[in-house]
């Protein structure tokens, strides 16, 4: 299928050079243009919407994130193009939205233009995942999770306990509501990889201030604030006390 996409970078190597990638990796797609600014960029989306955005954050006058208020992307894929460093990527990660790493490597760029090419765009699910990636540059403080409805917008204060369920993890919430996730928790084991939360078992993933009473035993119990009981193993005890006494 012949995709159409558009490169918008303030930097005439890095337009060019991406340019140059998708032409020799990605031949099924076609560039359309090349913004160096967001203005130069809302002027190309009104002559021709494509199919995918290639999108630089940093630029001079107006930000990446300046183009979702100025311009109507309901039918464009993004992908970010981003120098980041390692925090701001976990960002990325946390709202599960698409990105490449400059320098760009092929096989990311080939992968991420198949994902996009196989994804429906849902505009007002998209509108709110770049709204919380906005937000999460600045401070990490919600996950994306798809679900088979779309995608749900959960603040990490609001998370209880994680459990893994085969390939599968449920996100058990403060006010008592359970998300299942089509992920393994693996994945999610990174992402809260952060003091206020604690691995307690293969299969738990508890938030610390989240703990209202701990039973001792071999395999230690720990009773949340919604009275779920949550294994600790003798191997994780010693780590979660030093852990939990700094929360």
């Amino acid at each position: 299928m012949q995709l159409t996409a558009h490169i918008i970078d303030d930097e005439f190597h890095g337009r060019e050079s991406l340019k140059k990638l998708i032409e020799d990796y990605c031949p099924h797609v076609k560039i359309i243009h090349l913004s160096a600014h967001v203005n130069e960029a809302v002027e190309n989306i009104r002559k021709q919407a494509t199919d995918i955005i290639f999108l630089d954050i940093e630029m001079p006058q107006h930000n990446g994130f300046k183009l979702f208020e100025f311009a109507d992307l309901s039918s464009s894929n993004v992908i970010f193009t981003t120098a980041y460093d390692e925090y701001a990527l976990k960002a990325f990660k946390y709202s599960a939205v698409h990105y490449l790493l400059k320098p760009i490597a092929i096989d990311d760029l080939k992968d991420a233009v198949d994902r996009v090419s196989k994804k429906t765009i849902v505009p007002k699910e998209e509108k709110e995942t770049y709204k919380v990636l906005q937000e999460n540059i600045s401070e990490v403080t919600t996950l994306t999770l798809p679900s088979r409805s779309g995608k749900i917008f959960l603040k990490i204060n609001k998370i209880e306990f994680l459990n893994a369920d085969n390939n599968y993890t449920k996100f058990y919430t403060t006010d008592g509501k359970i998300i299942l996730v089509s992920k393994s928790m693996k994945e999610y084991n990174l992402l809260l990889d952060q003091p206020g939360f604690f691995k307690t078992h293969r299969s738990y993933i508890v938030n610390l201030n989240c703990i209202k009473e701990y039973v001792n035993g071999r395999t230690g119990t720990i009773i949340t604030n919604n009275n779920f009981k949550i294994p600790l193993v003798e191997r994780r005890k010693e780590a979660f006390f030093k852990r939990f006494s700094k929360e």
